[in-house]
Order: C-alpha cells, then structure tokens, then sequence
C-alpha cells in the first residue's frame, strides 16, 4: 500500500519541474471546445478566472464544469479530462490506482481556501471552535445541528480526514450539495453548516463565524476564513489544487500561466483567497 509519507519521502525525486520545458506554437494552444472540470467548492472562483482567461485568448474558449471532488479525481485517473481543479489532493486509493496505471498526475497548489461555518441570524451563536464543531459532529453535543456537504466533495473529505481524524460524523446532517446548506441554515436557530468559503456570499440572513482553536494555555483563538488569515491561521484552511494529466500538460500550463500572473492572482485575492506561490510538477510512482 502506498501512503503519502512515503510520498513526501521521495519528493526531492518525483517532482519534475515543467516550466522549462512546456512549450507551444506562438504560445497558443487551441482548446477550442475542451471542458475544464473543477470542484464545486471553488466554482466561483473558477469561474471568473475562466471568463478572464478566454477574453485573453479570445475567440479560443475553454468551458468550465462543475463536479464534486471524488468524481473529477475519478475522471483524470480514468483519462476522460485532462485537467480538474481541486479542493483536495489525490488520496491513497488514487495514488494506488495511479500506480497500477503506471500514470502520471501533474499538480499546482493554487491558492488557500478554507471552510466557513455559517450560521442562521435566528441563532445565538456569534463563534465556535473545532472542539465543539467535533462535540456535535461526533454525538457529544446533541443540542448543535450541522450540516454537512455530500460525501463525495473536497469539503466533507476535510472534515472526515482532518477535522474528525478520520472517523466519521455521528450526528452530521448530509446534504445534497454545499449550495443546499445555505438554504437549510437560514431558519434553523440550532444549527450551522460547513461549506466552501467561495460558495458564501454575502447575504444579510447568514452569518460567517469565526473558528476558533485551543492553545497551549486552554484559549480559545478565534479567526475568519479570509485571505491571509487562510495560509496562517485559519483552522479550517485548505489548498485548492490544479490536477492534470502529464500527457495533456499543455493545456494545465496555459491555465497556470494565467493563474499565477498577476491578474490571475488579483482575481483569487478579490474571492478572498490567498493565493500560492508555485510552480507545476508531477507525481509518477
């Protein structure tokens, strides 16, 4: 079985760097008609930087979907897209079917993103911590509601593999999309949703809370998922990935190219992420 330790102790060796070596004719690739698949939880997002970057090739347009974590992972192992933005990385299954595949995934780490815990106006919460979003999630708190996106998505991996340790909620509310916890949340006075921090807009019926997390001297620091507070402190932060199939690699270059220009980042700072430094490489087992 691989693990992504034994992953990270090989990194010196699997990461390839593509910058010096992706090229294409004039420095334009014809997409014309490709789909760029990425996570519901950062569809937002994507969106803007999509409608950015086909106005800067005009007339080449790339088409954006939006699906949940598991199934666009699934469909870059399976060489049915070329490229999905992520809000988690490949997990150890995916690295063991990679392998079996003898495939090659590429990766860059876009931005920090986080989940927000909203809440309802009706409610008398103004901040939590992790350890009572665990108390309720785990059956120890029954008077706090949460719910929770579907199993599928980037979001509900989070909070099973980092939050909750890799155990899972007892007492989560599933629903059948992050979209659909906004809807749920505004009238239910015992209640709070996790959900992408893209996904939240401003709405005068929801509250963002911040999250706060337990020091060594038992207090409780408190932290709104926004911008830098997402790389620093923010407990509930994440990295938003752009995987891509090294075969296709061209067309993940181009994407990267804008994203980490200037422009791309203005666009991630102004959804209140935070972008990464970074550059494409690759993993090959």
């Amino acid at each position: 079985m691989l693990s992504i330790k034994l992953l990270n102790m090989f990194t010196g060796v699997i990461l390839i760097l593509l910058f010096a070596t992706c090229s294409s004719q004039n420095g334009v690739l014809d997409i014309n008609s490709r789909e760029i698949y990425v996570d519901n939880g950062v569809f937002p997002l994507m969106k803007t930087i999509n409608d950015n970057f086909n106005q800067q090739r005009n007339h080449l347009l790339a088409n954006i979907e939006g699906v949940n974590a598991d199934e666009g992972i699934q469909k870059l192992l399976n060489q049915q897209i070329d490229m999905f933005v992520s809000t988690r990385n490949i997990n150890h299954n995916e690295l063991q079917e990679m392998y079996q595949k003898n495939f090659r995934i590429g990766y860059l780490k876009l931005c920090n993103d986080g989940i927000a815990v909203v809440s309802g106006n009706k409610t008398d919460i103004d901040k939590i911590t992790t350890d009572e979003l665990i108390a309720a999630l785990m059956n120890k708190n029954q008077s706090l509601k949460v719910y929770l996106p579907p199993v599928s998505s980037g979001t509900f991996s989070f909070i099973k593999s980092r939050l909750l340790q890799g155990n899972e909620p007892i007492n989560g509310i599933i629903t059948s999309s992050e979209n659909d916890i906004l809807k749920e949340i505004k009238n239910d006075e015992y209640a709070v949703g996790l959900i992408s921090i893209n996904l939240v807009k401003e709405n005068p019926d929801l509250r963002i809370l911040p999250v706060g997390i337990l020091r060594y001297n038992h207090t409780a620091y408190y932290y709104s998922p926004f911008n830098q507070n997402l790389a620093q402190a923010y407990p509930l932060s994440r990295i938003v990935y752009v995987l891509a199939n090294m075969e296709q690699r061209q067309l993940a270059f181009d994407y990267a190219k804008y994203m980490l220009s200037e422009k791309g980042r203005t666009v991630i700072s102004g959804s209140n992420l935070y972008p990464i430094n970074s550059t494409i490489r690759s993993i090959r087992i």
